[in-house]
């Protein structure tokens, strides 16, 4: 794989459709879908039998690209903070700061 090659991601998720034709999005992740266009650094591991890729460890494997903000003060104090919105609102995911910060670091300084 080089930069720029297109590939197939997976993620869980699925569009539920009421009997009244009202859609929901279902998943089983705390990270909203990547949006088509967006650019992120990606850990991903290949499955062969779907032949489609999918980010590794969930949360872990998907990063926004920092914004100019955040590669000049260096690192971020709380998910509230801009580049987090990746995750869902409300979720305890405190625990993101340090391995979002340790990517920002290596991939982006």
């Amino acid at each position: 794989m080089n930069i720029g090659d297109k590939l197939v991601l997976a993620e869980g998720y699925y569009i539920w459709t009421y009997p009244d034709g009202q859609k929901q999005l279902v998943c089983s992740t705390l990270v909203k879908p990547a949006v088509k266009g967006e650019e992120y650094l990606l850990f991903l591991r290949y499955q062969k039998d779907l032949g489609a890729y999918y980010a590794v460890g969930d949360y872990q494997g998907i990063f926004d690209i920092p914004e100019n903000n955040i590669n000049a003060k260096g690192k971020i104090a709380s998910v509230g903070q801009p580049n987090m919105d990746r995750y869902y609102d409300g979720e305890p995911l405190h625990f993101l700061n340090e391995i979002y910060n340790e990517a920002v670091e290596k991939y982006f300084k």
